[in-house]
């Protein structure tokens, strides 16, 4: 026998889904790289990091800041993995990129990249935004339901 289920019905168990899969995310929370320092853009940065729990609203963030002495050609880098305070604001390749082509009249200019995510640990990744993983849900309960129908 083949079950049939109204497509208000199915509406309706999607929407209350939704609704569940939100509140557990609210209950738990992001977890993310905390990092400072030089070992902190390398490929093991994972040793000199820790794992940190952010507040809630909070999203990841990776930070690359290069800074130029002109006098020197001298070339700092500097990472920061950390938790957002704020809504994080990604800084794109191409405003890095145009950040560095600026002609300066001072002795040093800095410019940054910024990536902002939302998953557990996704600030390990240059540039990436990351989808939450409620999103997969939601996505593919409507798959189910919409199988069904």
């Amino acid at each position: 026998m083949e079950s049939y289920l109204s497509p208000l019905f199915t509406w309706k168990l999607f929407r209350l889904m939704c609704v569940l899969s939100l509140l557990c995310r609210n209950i738990c929370c992001l977890e993310c790289w905390k990092c400072i320092g030089e070992e902190c853009g390398g490929e093991e940065f994972e040793e000199y990091s820790q794992k940190v729990t952010c507040g809630k609203g909070n999203s990841c963030m990776k930070i690359v800041y290069e800074m130029i002495d002109y006098s020197s050609n001298a070339k700092y880098e500097s990472v920061v993995r950390t938790c957002s305070k704020s809504p994080c604001v990604p800084v794109t390749k191409e405003t890095f990129n145009a950040c560095r082509r600026k002609i300066r009249s001072y002795r040093y200019y800095g410019c940054s990249i910024r990536s902002c995510c939302i998953s557990d640990l996704c600030n390990a990744a240059v540039g990436v935004f990351s989808w939450n993983p409620t999103i997969y849900f939601y996505m593919l309960t409507m798959l189910v339901l919409l199988c069904r129908m």
